[in-house]
């Protein structure tokens, strides 16, 4: 079953063991074996319109226990060098985590490079999940003043621009960055280049932070070639 969201598609799948082909994310809770099954991720397609062959951008919901309900959210962006997105990890595994503190957690799978879509396209997908989530805050139950954004690597890039979008519907009420790849022309021996879709050196977002900034979370690890603790902490 499908149903239209804020801008987006809401694929809903559809519970086998029910005879009236109600989903099983619309009666919230499934059964199997008498276990009571948490309630099915709802997927939120970015860009209904569009082939899903040339444009895979999606959305993904997981609410929390409803006795957790925090109203707060989450927006999780991966890494994977804006090359492929590491859903597992850096992607399901924390919002399921975050689901256990009653967050409500999104998980967006932006659009890769070598699909063939170039930077900015991956900043382009973050600020339409921002959007998509505070307009359909109310039928989420979200909290729109309540919304922040956690990135690894490069989806922590990703997560620092969005931080300073000049939008404000766009921008979210905290970051967290988990080793985030901050100087795109660092490392030396192995810079972000241009010529093959990746941020340029002026969309670094040490330039953009500042006052208005919002509240930043920085975990960086000393044993890190890649995204250094160096790079992210030295002003």
């Amino acid at each position: 079953a499908a149903a239209a969201a804020g801008g987006g598609t809401l694929v809903l799948c559809e519970d086998p063991a029910s005879s009236n082909g109600t989903s099983s994310r619309a009666t919230g809770t499934a059964r199997a074996c008498g276990t009571d099954l948490p309630p099915r991720p709802a997927h939120h397609v970015l860009r209904p319109d569009v082939d899903p062959r040339v444009d895979q951008s999606v959305l993904i919901r997981f609410d929390p226990p409803e006795h957790l309900r925090t109203g707060a959210a989450v927006v999780i962006f991966p890494g994977g060098n804006y090359e492929n997105v590491c859903m597992d990890k850096e992607g399901h595994h924390v919002a399921v985590w975050l689901n256990g503190l009653g967050i409500t957690a999104f998980v967006l799978r932006y659009r890769c490079t070598t699909e063939g879509h170039y930077w900015p396209a991956q900043l382009e997908d973050a600020e339409l999940a921002l959007r998509l989530v505070r307009s359909n805050s109310t039928a989420w139950r979200v909290d729109r003043r309540r919304v922040g954004v956690l990135g690894f690597s490069a989806g922590g890039h990703l997560a620092a621009m969005i931080a300073n979008a000049e939008d404000q519907a766009a921008r979210p009420d905290l970051q967290i960055l988990v080793y985030p790849a901050i100087d795109t022309t660092k490392p030396d021996w192995w810079p972000w280049r241009t010529d093959q879709g990746f941020p340029p050196p002026e969309d670094s977002p040490h330039l953009f932070a500042g006052n208005s900034s919002p509240p930043a979370f920085l975990a960086v690890s000393t044993e890190d070639g890649l995204c250094t603790a160096e790079e992210n902490t030295e002003p």
